[in-house]
């Protein structure tokens, strides 16, 4: 199952490409890209399945090419972030492979959403400490850093006399980390 790649535009984005080769296609009903994954929702009814579409694109001497590659969740894909709305509107999974896949989908779902409801100011411990090139850490307090127009999460070190308190650092895949929010300290 290779990928299939196709002459387009040099002004075609993915979203445009997959609302055009997707779109209106009967038996597709809903669709979603994120990232450089299409998420189709399609089959008939009675019978709705998700498919990922992996889209990749790359410019040569000959213009911009755009290759597809289905993969039905009946074989377990390794792209997780498809929409949970598309989820919801699936039938059953058709076999135990598409069900562990959806089951892993809204695993990761939550656990982003778990990290994105941490406001600033608000303190985490994770279960293992962080080892940066100053210091073993575990304890950290979320904040937010603005540079360029654009904000960020970033996380300031909370260890009271250690080298490299109050630093701030990012924490990478913090979603895939056991951690737990802190009481607020006592004033």
């Amino acid at each position: 199952m290779g990928t299939t790649y196709q002459n387009v535009d040099k002004s075609t984005n993915l979203r445009d490409y997959v609302q055009a080769e997707y779109g209106g296609q009967p038996g597709v009903y809903d669709y979603s890209v994120v990232g450089g994954n299409a998420y189709l929702l399609c089959g008939h009814p009675g019978r709705l399945g998700i498919v990922v579409v992996k889209l990749s694109k790359h410019t040569d001497e000959y213009g911009l090419h755009i290759g597809t590659k289905p993969i039905d969740e009946s074989s377990h894909p390794y792209y997780y972030d498809c929409p949970l709305r598309l989820l919801d509107k699936a039938d059953p999974p058709v076999n135990d492979d598409a069900a562990r896949w959806r089951e892993e989908v809204r695993r990761r779902a939550s656990a982003r959403n778990r990290v994105r409801r941490i406001k600033d100011g608000e303190r985490i411990k994770l279960a293992a400490p962080l080892n940066y090139g100053f210091g073993s850490f575990d304890t950290f307090e979320a904040a937010t850093m603005f540079y360029r127009g654009h904000s960020t999460r970033v996380y300031r070190i909370v260890a009271p006399g250690k080298i490299g308190d109050r630093r701030l650092v990012r924490i990478s895949r913090l979603h895939t980390r056991e951690f737990e929010v802190l009481e607020p300290p006592k004033s």
